[in-house]
């Protein structure tokens, strides 16, 4: 792998994958592992499933991507499934390329709702590659949740103590933030 450059700071731990199944990779000598990682990290379909591959060639066949200035009806039946399965079926979907766009996309969201400009996510947490995300030096809260490994009192937990009041998370959203997102609600 001389020609590839790799920049993501994670060790590359298996050099040449060959073959593919379901949750398994498998390397020139056979040997499987376990994808924990899964490459396209919002898309965890497994490797190399019979019906999603005859889907996908049958779509390309037809148009490889949809653009932002137009668009095609596979748009239109992905988008209501999606809300069918989630139960917002008055809701809007947005289809992005990546979980670090999903990310992007949902944290200003949430700071156009709450008008709160922090973030709060876990210190060890990995949200993508956007510098609006991997810098957690501006705009984030990193909460430690190490604490809470060994916290006999689980279900009286209070965390909310350890969270700024500029953080862009309000309880008040938690119960019902997807319909108030996709549904226009002022609250």
């Amino acid at each position: 792998m001389e020609h590839v450059y790799f920049c993501t700071g994670h060790e590359l731990k298996i050099p040449n994958i060959v073959k593919s199944e379901g949750l398994y990779l498998y390397d020139e000598q056979g040997i499987g592992y376990m994808d924990l990682e899964s490459g396209v990290w919002c898309t965890s379909i497994g490797h190399n499933n019979a019906k999603i591959n005859r889907i996908i060639k049958n779509q390309i066949d037809s148009l490889m991507h949809a653009g932002f200035c137009y668009s095609n009806e596979i748009l239109e039946i992905s988008a209501k499934s999606i809300l069918e399965i989630a139960g917002l079926n008055n809701g809007k979907s947005v289809f992005l390329c990546s979980g670090s766009e999903a990310i992007e996309v949902s944290r200003q969201m949430a700071k156009h709702l709450t008008e709160k400009n922090v973030s709060l996510t876990l210190h060890d947490s990995y949200l993508g590659a956007y510098s609006s995300i991997t810098d957690k030096s501006r705009n984030w809260h990193l909460l430690n949740w190490e604490q809470c490994k060994a916290c006999p009192d689980k279900e009286g937990c209070d965390l909310s103590v350890d969270v700024k009041q500029d953080v862009a998370f309000s309880k008040k959203y938690l119960p019902t933030f997807p319909q108030n997102l996709l549904m226009g609600s002022d609250e």
